[in-house]
């Protein structure tokens, strides 16, 4: 499950996954278990998993440093995003601080990682919106 928070705008997109019946000829043969996956958006609606999510998934997590930062972080983050997973307890937070006009610092369980553009963030943001809407999230 993924929250992310902006300001005063938070958004949280819960995944749940429920494992499907083995058929005997996969279980026989030592194959991974195979899940199906639910997405639910703010408001308990129930949103695409396949394609929609995946994409907007992946628009988040290739959100690209492109440098050093060029101060240390202060005050308090622009954005946060909080990931929690299936096979692990707890949960890793990403901070994005800001670090000029149109650079953030992403700071992942308090580790400088480095410096993105704003406007990748801003990005991530409007697909976000979108996806809640129910519209097409293209591949990147």
């Amino acid at each position: 499950s993924v929250k992310i928070t902006r300001g005063t705008e938070t958004h949280e997109i819960l995944v749940s996954r429920r494992e499907k019946p083995a058929s005997s000829s996969s279980a026989s043969s030592g194959s991974r278990k195979t899940y199906t996956y639910t997405v639910t958006g703010d408001g308990g609606k129930t949103l695409k998993y396949d394609g929609n999510y995946q994409n907007f998934y992946q628009k988040l997590i290739g959100l690209t440093i492109f440098a050093e930062p060029q101060k240390a972080p202060s005050g308090q983050p622009a954005a946060t995003v909080e990931y929690r997973y299936f096979d692990k307890t707890g949960a890793d937070t990403v901070a994005f601080y800001a670090d000029g006009e149109r650079r953030l610092t992403a700071v992942k369980n308090g580790a400088v990682c480095g410096d993105i553009a704003k406007s990748s963030l801003d990005d991530v943001f409007d697909v976000l919106a979108r996806f809640e809407k129910g519209e097409t999230i293209p591949a990147a």
